[in-house]
């Protein structure tokens, strides 16, 4: 085996791509003496491949393992937290989705950016949910309870305090 055929079957290999023959074959080339020096660093692993896997892995090898599997475990992280972001945000933009088309008229500017006036909308909602209890009172006031009321006061002697009408 030439040393490109190797690195491609080496390439092959890593990737999981290699039948058992093409497996043997590698086995064979790095059991042997004369491997190319781009690719001593494989032969440990080969080794190790090619008898049975018995004990640890070559320090290097492990070493490799590990960076690989820290690098793999912190690409999760990330896609998990990307993922969380985008959906808090999606959240975040469905929340205001009933404000849409809302905007403000500041200094002659029309506004319509929803965070830079969504403080001005809050205080508007608030005035306006005052406006419907107190028409609400209105609305719900009870004439006959009124006089009710009057009537007892000047029964108790309260005179004072009675409405003009």
């Amino acid at each position: 085996m030439n040393e490109q055929k190797a690195k491609e079957q080496i390439e092959r290999f890593l990737n999981g791509e290699t039948t058992n023959a093409e497996e043997k074959e590698l086995y064979a080339f790095f059991a042997g003496t004369d491997i190319p020096y781009s690719l001593k660093k494989y032969q440990p692993m080969f080794l190790w491949y090619a008898g049975g896997m018995k004990g640890e892995l070559p320090k290097k090898q492990r070493m490799a393992f590990r960076l690989w599997k820290k690098l793999c475990i912190a690409a999760s992280v990330v896609v998990v937290l990307g993922i969380g972001l985008g959906v808090y945000n999606h959240i975040d933009n469905q929340k205001y989705e009933y404000l849409e088309g809302s905007y403000i008229i500041r200094n002659g500017k029309k506004i319509t950016d929803i965070k830079t006036i969504l403080p001005e909308l809050k205080q508007t909602n608030k005035l306006a949910v005052e406006q419907i209890r107190k028409a609400e009172k209105v609305l719900n006031f009870d004439v006959d309870k009124y006089m009710e009321n009057l009537e007892k006061k000047t029964e108790e002697g309260d005179k004072d305090n009675l409405p003009i009408i």
